[in-house]
């Protein structure tokens, strides 16, 4: 098994080193991910979502701590994530929030026609995408997130769960209700572990969770 991971890491070296960089080089982590990133990747989404005949998501921010754990450091940052609800009844529509893994949060968006349009009509259902930290426009620390280990320290999935049940908690001042309603937490691969470990960790707050691609019993 070992002989084979090998060659086949090898042969993908050989066809796109970048894509190589993208996934293993610390070098690279910063600006350079197999889902893009950077306004201009932002601006051709947005075109292709328009060009299809569907609307924009609202972009917002939410205001979260850098570290959930420390009560001795207080710093926040700004946190971006994308409301749709086009399909909303806000009498008996349900969540469907997604928590966002290595990427820029407009890609996953793009990427998830069967969550944000068919599975939010049949329901009626509010769509929330969150912003995993330390990608897209979500840093921590701006264009120093990336200078050390003292700002690399509150990159984990304990602090990036919190940031996400913390805003599930305030969707009521976008006039989104959770109280009595199911939220659905969705994911793909890493984002999948993420969504079901919401689950896992954060019942009261997440009544079922659809994790595709993801290799939990790996972990």
């Amino acid at each position: 098994m070992k002989n084979l991971m090998r060659a086949a890491l090898a042969l993908l070296m050989m066809i796109n080193t970048p894509i190589v960089e993208a996934l293993g080089s610390h070098r690279n982590l910063q600006f350079k991910n197999v889902f893009g990133s950077g306004e201009e990747h932002e601006q051709r989404i947005k075109r292709e979502i328009l060009g299809s005949g569907a609307e924009l998501p609202t972009e917002l921010y939410f205001n979260t701590s850098i570290d959930h754990f420390n009560g001795s450091y207080a710093d926040t940052y700004q946190m971006r994530y994308l409301i749709d609800t086009q399909y909303y009844d806000e009498s008996k529509g349900a969540v469907l929030f997604y928590a966002g893994n290595e990427g820029d949060v407009w890609t996953f968006y793009n990427n998830s026609g069967f969550m944000t349009t068919t599975l939010a009509q049949n329901l009626s259902a509010a769509v929330v995408f969150a912003e995993h930290r330390y990608y897209g426009k979500s840093m921590p620390f701006g264009n120093e997130s990336f200078s050390g280990k003292e700002h690399l320290r509150f990159l984990s999935v304990e602090q990036v769960m919190q940031d996400y049940q913390k805003l599930i908690g305030s969707l009521s001042t976008q006039g989104i209700t959770t109280e009595g309603r199911a939220v659905i937490a969705f994911g793909g691969s890493y984002g999948g572990m993420l969504a079901a470990w919401m689950r896992m960790k954060y019942p009261h707050k997440i009544q079922g969770a659809v994790a595709s691609s993801a290799p939990i019993l790996w972990f």
